[in-house]
């Protein structure tokens, strides 16, 4: 097993920092993907039943 990367304790405590919020940019990106996503599916959705509605009454 690797030991473990020995750091001063500053440079430790801002590595894992950047890292956090790496981490969180990336959900951040990923959620916006998804809710983009899912206005996408949603627009779709109501057009498709727009025009459903429309050509039953046809």
């Amino acid at each position: 097993m690797p030991s473990p990367l020995l750091l001063p304790d500053g440079v430790q405590g801002r590595l894992e920092k950047t890292i956090r919020e790496k981490k969180g940019l990336r959900n951040r990106d990923l959620a916006g993907k998804v809710d983009a996503a899912y206005r996408e599916l949603r627009d779709l959705a109501a057009a498709m039943f727009e025009k459903i509605t429309h050509l039953a009454r046809d």
